[in-house]
């Protein structure tokens, strides 16, 4: 994995290698250039392995599978938001035969390569909290 700052400072750009893993590279890389807040504005590559989060049903509390895609496949598109270091991104990838979208999760890996672009918030802070009600994580300012 190599990353970097532009020289302005409004974006990280990431690039993992084969064997790296999205979620973690991601964070490791926004962890040393002291990024904790920003969002995805691309992502593509390759995966050997993909673990999704999929949502089953519409009622309270939400029926969830998570299913293992084994590659080669194409990361063709990721976005999301990097809040107080944590990254929650969502997933569009495809093999010879279909696509398939959902929440990445850890344990998703770089076949040949992945290339990233953060934009990094300035002065913005976020985190996540529970819903009182329902326990999901809910986006807010700091």
């Amino acid at each position: 994995m190599e990353h970097f700052l532009t020289d302005d400072g409004q974006y990280l750009v990431v690039r993992l290698d084969q064997g790296d893993f999205i979620i973690e590279g991601i964070e490791q890389a926004a962890r040393e250039a002291g990024v904790t807040d920003g969002f995805v504005s691309s992502c593509i590559g390759t995966l050997d392995i993909c673990k999704l989060h999929l949502v089953m049903t519409t009622g309270y509390p939400p029926v969830e599978t998570y299913p293992t895609i084994v590659g080669p496949l194409e990361l063709n598109s990721a976005s999301g938001v990097l809040a107080d270091g944590k990254l929650h991104v969502h997933a569009m990838i495809s093999d010879a035969q279909r696509c398939l979208g959902g929440h990445l999760e850890p344990g998703s890996r770089v076949l040949y390569l992945a290339e990233v672009v953060l934009r990094v918030f300035s002065g913005t802070k976020l985190q996540r909290v529970p819903h009182p009600d329902t326990g999901i994580m809910l986006l807010k300012k700091q």
